[in-house]
């Protein structure tokens, strides 16, 4: 029995991997932000100002995200 061989991903498949990695695992962690070990996160929560009010929502990338992405566009701008 032959195996086919499976492509390797280019090097744009692995930088578009890293991006996405990153915001999705910035989504992800968000909620623990600024959280101490008694305060369990349950779920997808949104990121609260010391006031409650809400910061950035549910299951949303943050600005270390936006930040990564600007670098992006200006290197393949350049």
């Amino acid at each position: 029995m032959s195996m086919t061989p499976q492509p390797q991903p280019t090097a744009a498949d692995r930088y578009l991997g890293c991006l996405l990695g990153l915001a999705i695992g910035d989504a992800l962690g968000m909620p623990a932000g600024g959280r101490t070990t008694d305060a369990p996160i349950a779920g997808y929560e949104p990121l609260l100002d010391a006031d409650g009010s809400e910061r950035v929502r549910a299951g949303q990338f943050t600005s270390h995200t936006e930040l990564a992405l600007c670098l992006v566009e200006t290197l393949v701008s350049a």
